[in-house]
């Protein structure tokens, strides 16, 4: 069973990569990485939900960037994909999906 952390320690590990400074668990935040100005918030799930969707509207009330990371699993599609991704980008939202492989972590940004 996936667990939020193994999906925030690809991403911490990408973010640094890119020179951010990365925190997690900051104020309710997952992951916090700032760079020069820029925040941005990455909030990790195993699914998405309203819930998490209404979590990531009102971090964008103090960051730059608003990130929802979601795990993909067994080759599985995210359900409704084409419809989420409209809504996220009306929401001015971004989406991570991590998979893991047998050759290790892929990150997906959209």
């Amino acid at each position: 069973m996936i667990k939020e952390v193994d999906i925030s320690v690809p991403i911490e590990k990408y973010l640094e990569k890119l020179g951010y400074k990365v925190r997690s668990e900051v104020k309710g935040c997952d992951i916090t990485a700032i760079k020069d100005d820029n925040l941005i918030v990455v909030e990790c799930k195993t699914s998405v939900s309203l819930k998490l969707i209404y979590q990531c509207v009102d971090r964008q009330e103090f960051c730059d960037s608003v990130y929802l990371a979601i795990p993909i699993l067994d080759g599985k599609r995210i359900p409704n994909r084409k419809y989420l991704l409209k809504l996220l980008k009306r929401l001015e939202l971004g989406l991570i999906t991590v998979t893991f492989l047998k050759k290790g972590v892929e990150l997906m940004l959209f």
